[in-house]
């Protein structure tokens, strides 16, 4: 399915581009004033755009509407590339690393120490010089380049996105930032040609992401992780925004207006064939649907996780998301990013 590429996401040449050890660099206001003037941000920033446009039912540039049963997480219809589902198969089997660290007994109200055993293992795994992870799941494009004789590789800067992708092992946490890291490390594989443009943005999207979320559900779950800096009530989620970009995308049918029930545009709720009645953004406050769409969209598969974890009124526990869902306009609006 081919879809538009912003020049940013151009490949770059690894033989002579000079890799790094990333590191922090933001640490104090100037700094974020810094990264949102840099090419670092329009590179994150135009890999997210591009993403988010792949799994929108409707082209924005041509206004035409592509089946919304093929925009699903569930969907048969999309095409996972040997280099996705290389990454795919690379979460599962860090999911698996779960078993070999259980959580420790005890009373204890966030951050199991024994995330930090698991943490370990992780590192150990993809670290391994001869026979590791990466070398296994990387696409071959990257691990078949020549090591630099001095310097840093390709594999071992993004090795550290990946690793940052899972939260703190120092701190118990997770939150925004994890979840950022783990869209440079994918971004990182782009650049590189890892990826191919209009062959794998709708499965790195629904299919990769979508797995990268379970294992990260699994982990706050089992190893009770603290959210790393929430905003609380007055945050969108504890740990994700990712989801309610590309699960909105996901849902947008028409373009966005002030008045949904404008004529001009298709129903906010039409039925569509193989999916039923789509949902609307009001139904992030009703269980039953949440439920019922939550395996199949990314936007109700974060807000039942938000519902695993908290109690009470959604509007209570959740008042941002709960006034984003009133939006007049559906889900084209929400998603719309100016």
């Amino acid at each position: 399915m081919a879809v538009s590429s912003s020049p940013v996401l151009a490949h770059i040449d690894p033989t002579s581009h000079t890799f790094t050890t990333p590191i922090k660099r933001i640490n104090d206001l100037p700094g974020v004033h810094h990264f949102l003037s840099s090419p670092a941000y329009e590179l994150i920033t135009s890999f997210i755009l591009h993403l988010n446009a792949s799994v929108s039912p409707l082209d924005h540039k041509t206004n035409t509407l592509r089946s919304p049963a093929d925009y699903t997480l569930t969907s048969s219809s999309i095409y996972i590339s040997l280099e996705t589902q290389n990454i795919i198969d690379l979460i599962h089997t860090l999911e698996e690393f779960i078993e070999h660290a259980p959580p420790d007994p005890g009373p204890r109200r966030f951050g199991n120490i024994a995330c930090r055993k698991w943490h370990a293992l992780v590192e150990e795994a993809l670290s391994r010089v001869e026979g590791g992870l990466l070398d296994k799941h990387l696409p071959t494009k990257i691990t078949s380049l020549p090591k630099p004789t001095n310097g840093v590789s390709a594999k071992e800067e993004l090795l550290v996105y990946l690793l940052g992708s899972f939260g703190s092992p120092q701190r118990l946490d997770y939150g925004t930032g994890h979840e950022l890291s783990f869209a440079a490390f994918l971004c990182g594989i782009w650049v590189l040609g890892g990826f191919q443009h209009g062959r794998d943005e709708v499965a790195l999207t629904l299919k990769c992401f979508d797995a990268y979320f379970r294992l990260i559900r699994k982990l706050v779950l089992t190893y009770t992780l603290e959210p790393a800096g929430s905003h609380g009530v007055w945050g969108l989620d504890d740990h994700s925004f990712l989801p309610y970009i590309f699960g909105s995308a996901e849902l947008t049918t028409y373009p966005p207006t002030s008045d949904a029930t404008a004529a001009v545009n298709p129903p906010v709720n039409g039925s569509v064939e193989g999916l039923g009645d789509l949902p609307k953004p009001t139904d992030i406050a009703k269980s039953l649907v949440v439920e019922k769409e939550r395996l199949r969209n990314l936007y109700f598969g974060a807000v039942g996780f938000i519902n695993d974890v908290k109690t009470g009124p959604f509007w209570e526990h959740s008042p941002i998301l709960y006034d984003i869902s009133g939006v007049q306009g559906g889900w084209g609006k929400i998603n719309k990013v100016r």
